[in-house]
């Protein structure tokens, strides 16, 4: 009772949205590398290709950055592309933050011999690279550059530090420095 009919029509998968976001990479400063991935390549649709850059729509990198000191922290821009996804740009922040130095001093001291007594106070848990020692004679005053000398008895006195390295919260202390009196050696006269 009817021609036959025909036609056409199409049959669409649109692409979806990601939804996820990458997570904030940070840890306290160790001298070792943190890789800026942003946990990306877990938090993605599984095949999508990221690419990484340090500046905003530029995306030139498969591979994350690594910042290893504290004024390396920067933004992270990323670009996210699958077949079945619109593609993603974002960023999220890579932080390295201060670590905490475990400075410890001795006293120095020594008997009176008519020399100079260097006041270091011979510090340990100074971080080896990219730190530097301040001392003075007041607490929170640390003028002098290198550590200071006594010589006599009077001039005992106790010595401030201060250590300080961009890549850790700074270090305050004080130690004593003391020249000891000397004893009288008499010789008998004949």
């Amino acid at each position: 009772n009817y021609n036959d009919a025909t036609g056409s029509f199409t049959c669409t998968i649109n692409r979806a949205t990601i939804t996820d976001t990458p997570e904030e990479n940070t840890k306290t400063s160790d001298g070792t590398a943190l890789t800026c991935d942003g946990s990306l390549s877990t938090r993605m649709p599984s095949g999508s290709t990221i690419k990484y850059g340090t500046t905003n729509g530029s995306y030139t990198s498969t591979s994350a950055p690594k910042i290893t000191n504290v004024a390396e922290s920067k933004t992270i821009y990323y670009q996210v592309e699958h077949a079945n996804y619109n593609t993603k740009t974002g960023s999220f922040k890579c932080t390295i933050t201060k670590a905490n130095m475990n400075v410890t001093a001795t006293a120095d001291s020594k008997t009176y011999n008519g020399s100079a007594l260097t006041c270091d106070g011979n510090l340990s848990g100074v971080p080896s690279s990219g730190s530097t020692i301040k001392y003075g004679l007041s607490e929170g005053s640390y003028t002098l550059n290198s550590a200071p000398t006594i010589t006599n008895v009077a001039d005992s006195d106790t010595i401030y530090y201060q250590v300080t390295n961009p890549n850790y919260n700074d270090a305050t202390g004080s130690f004593t420095c003391t020249i000891n009196r000397a004893t009288i050696d008499r010789k008998s006269v004949v």
